[in-house]
């Protein structure tokens, strides 16, 4: 799986990484956030506990056709034209082939899905549209491998958190057109998903 970067330092979830590089991991490693360069003690989970709470991790497409491109680049300069200046709504693009392209800090506020910004993670395939421009399914192979690893190594980081799909909180939406509680009902956090799947769905 090979996760590509833009500039040069270690982010808070983990990846290394330097400007222009390409780095091939055989898995995803997520590290627990720091506040503190020397590592995290005490007051840094205490006060990481109540700035960002996660208790989501929310799914969605990039609502593209499948000869369209939505890179976290791409998708960056879209959300910067919308006039957010952080740019880029998601903490994480899985593109087509696999890779993991990373948008936000995992300790910044997303903008991903109104009302569930600041207790949730953000992850976007890249897809969402089949040729008619229409809700489909789209995930290849590979975006389903990397997509899970992903959502693996975010639920020994997060237990508790709920992973769902952007329809599951919004109905009106049909991203990321397929079932996300599902399909990964394996990592969902134990007897809490039955009671919050019915307020949900």
């Amino acid at each position: 799986m090979e996760v590509r970067h833009s500039d040069d330092h270690q982010r808070a979830d983990g990846y290394r990484y330097s400007t222009g590089s390409n780095i091939v991991y055989e898995h995803i490693e997520l590290k627990p956030l720091s506040l503190s360069p020397k590592g995290r003690g005490f007051l840094d989970v205490l006060i990481l506990y109540l700035m960002r709470n996660i208790t989501l991790i929310v799914i969605h497409c990039s609502a593209v056709k499948p000869g369209q491109r939505s890179s976290a680049e791409d998708i960056d300069r879209w959300h910067r034209a919308r006039g957010w200046k952080n740019g880029i709504g998601y903490h994480y693009v899985v593109r087509r082939n696999g890779d993991v392209e990373l948008g936000r800090s995992l300790d910044e506020v997303g903008a991903h899905c109104k009302g569930h910004n600041s207790h949730s993670i953000g992850i976007c395939y890249e897809g969402g549209l089949d040729e008619q421009g229409k809700p489909a399914d789209t995930r290849t192979p590979e975006q389903k491998l990397a997509l899970r690893l992903l959502l693996e190594k975010l639920h020994d980081q997060y237990p508790v958190a709920v992973i769902v799909g952007h329809h599951d909180l919004n109905p009106k939406k049909a991203c990321p057109c397929f079932d996300v509680v599902r399909d990964y009902i394996d990592l969902e956090p134990g007897p809490r998903i039955t009671r919050i799947t019915r307020i949900i769905l």
